[in-house]
């Protein structure tokens, strides 16, 4: 596995609705007109879930709550 347990437990929360009953991870593009492009592009989706995904998560102050 490439991506350790806490970052792929948080990216399967983030992602829920890009998750198949296989438990895959599905992105589609087709903002280009070659499927090079946006192949991708669907590859630069993924790393920034992942940079998202392994972000220690924001924490919440009182002030942020209101």
């Amino acid at each position: 596995d490439w991506l350790s347990p806490a970052p792929r437990q948080r990216l399967q929360e983030l992602e829920a609705a890009r998750i198949n009953k296989k438990g895959e991870l599905v992105v589609t593009s087709s903002v280009h007109r070659s499927l090079r492009q946006n192949v991708e592009d669907c590859l630069e989706r993924v790393k920034q879930m992942c940079i998202v995904a392994d972000a220690p998560p924001l924490e919440t102050t009182p002030e942020t709550k209101a």
